[in-house]
């Protein structure tokens, strides 16, 4: 189990509508002794938002076909923890830019070692100058 200092466990929620992606995301995540929670929508990420507070959380780019700088806007209002954005799109996910830092993008389909190597990095348990060789290089700051 992934810890922080202290003994407390990480949590990350897992948010995507697509059945495939997010129990794949979650299964990577909870080999690697991650605890995953799951929300198949906005509503339901929102509703665990209010319960608790997780570590990260990975999302698809158009949850719920919601425009992804308004999920921005949302989000940032209720937490400040790190995004990891999952897209066949990356091109157009330059908001995250916006985003100071707290937030990857991700390209699909990705490899195992890259999901776990932005997880890392944005927990801050691996140095950014480890990235090898990410998609996400051109919008973390």
């Amino acid at each position: 189990m992934q810890t922080w200092p202290g003994g407390a466990e990480m949590q990350i929620i897992v948010a995507s509508a697509n059945v495939f992606r997010r129990d794949l995301s979650s299964s990577i995540l909870n080999e690697a002794g991650y605890t995953v929670a799951e929300a198949r929508t906005a509503a339901g990420l929102f509703t665990y938002l209010h319960d608790a507070l997780p570590a990260l959380i990975v999302l698809d780019y158009q949850l719920d076909d919601t425009e992804p700088s308004r999920l921005l806007r949302l989000l940032r209002q209720q937490t400040n923890v790190p995004l990891v954005w999952v897209t066949e799109q990356i091109q157009s996910m330059r908001l995250i830019a916006s985003d100071q830092g707290r937030s990857a993008v991700l390209a699909w389909p990705y490899q195992t070692e890259q999901l776990l190597t932005v997880v890392a990095m944005l927990l801050g348990q691996v140095s950014p100058h480890l990235r090898l060789g990410i998609e996400t290089r051109p919008y973390l700051t």
